[in-house]
């Protein structure tokens, strides 16, 4: 896997959209088998945003280009964080639900 430099807004949207998900920790199973939780890898934007991979993927060449030389789309990538760290968010994109939701009685 390539390095990426998390400091770095531009390698973070590439990382987003290499590797939309995550692996954290590690189970094995009674079979022997080993099982990994999978986390969504989750893009934050200059203007406090959430995009999930899949609206990473599919605006790529805008969000890069925004990061790079500021054209002022509102995509441009600050950070990453993965999906396990966040509550009750919606990508502001497609909407999509993102990170723990909590179960209403």
């Amino acid at each position: 896997m390539k390095k990426y430099n998390f400091d770095n807004p531009v390698h973070c949207a590439r990382y987003v959209a290499r590797y939309p998900h995550s692996m954290v920790g590690g189970r094995v199973n009674t079979d022997g088998s080993v099982t990994f939780p999978s986390y969504e890898n989750i893009l934050i934007t200059e203007d406090g945003e959430y995009l999930c991979s899949d609206c990473v993927r599919k605006n790529y060449k805008e969000i890069i280009s925004d990061t790079k030389y500021d054209y002022g789309t509102q995509c441009a990538a600050l950070s990453v964080v993965s999906e396990s760290e966040l509550e009750n968010q919606r990508c502001s994109h497609c909407y999509k639900q993102i990170g723990y939701q909590e179960e209403e009685d």
